[in-house]
């Protein structure tokens, strides 16, 4: 799970501890920039797709450090916290952009969901922050359904997620709830975004390793 795509692969591990690739790499646009670019519908929304792209353009650098915020946000552990509120930290020159456009569209998604919070914060509810992994999240489980349904899959007893997306709670509890069985075990590493570098590096060591 990398930051643009879903990659999937599916390899057996030999006798000798080589590995074997039962299945070519498959998947899609469904990796954790798109829910980034949800939450930027949402912001274009609440204030404006104009105003959003003007303000994209003269102040680049707030604009990194605001999707930077996000970014962490959306990893983090309060998402799964029934009431909870995420705290995004807004840039002084968002606030100006908030305050000026902004008020009346907060109100329409009702107080308890999105707030501007001591004109420092956008403060989403979880349920919010949920509801813009919803569209990835359900074509990443449509996908890795139809990958198990084949027949020549059907002995795949552990599911590996690596990649930037997958230090998400949301998503690791998501693919664990509908997965996780007798049958199949998913393992997901620490620091699991730098797992596929690491990866890279040991077969660049020794390509052997990946025996067919």
């Amino acid at each position: 799970f990398s930051g643009g795509t879903l990659d999937v692969t599916v390899h057996a591990i030999q006798s000798d501890g080589s590995i074997k690739e039962v299945h070519k790499v498959t998947g899609g646009p469904y990796g954790g920039i798109k829910v980034n670019q949800e939450f930027e519908k949402l912001l274009e929304e609440l204030f404006g797709k104009t105003n959003l792209q003007s303000y994209r353009q003269n102040y680049c650098s707030d604009w990194l450090s605001l999707m930077n915020d996000f970014e962490a946000k959306k990893r983090g552990d309060r998402i799964l916290e029934k009431d909870a509120m995420i705290n995004i930290r807004l840039p002084r020159s968002f606030v100006t952009l908030a305050n000026a456009s902004g008020r009346s569209a907060l109100e329409r998604h009702g107080r308890g969901n999105i707030k501007l919070k001591n004109d420092e914060y956008l403060s989403l509810s979880s349920e919010m922050m949920q509801k813009l992994f919803r569209p990835t999240l359900q074509r990443i489980k449509d996908h890795l359904k139809s990958l198990l349904q084949q027949p020549k899959l059907s002995k795949v007893k552990t599911m590996l997620l690596v990649g930037g997306f997958a230090d998400s709670a949301l998503l690791q509890k998501e693919i664990k709830s509908t997965y996780s069985s007798r049958r199949m075990r998913v393992l997901i590493p620490n620091h699991a975004s730098i797992a596929v570098v690491q990866g890279a590096a040991l077969f660049g060591k020794k390509p052997t390793t990946i025996a067919e």
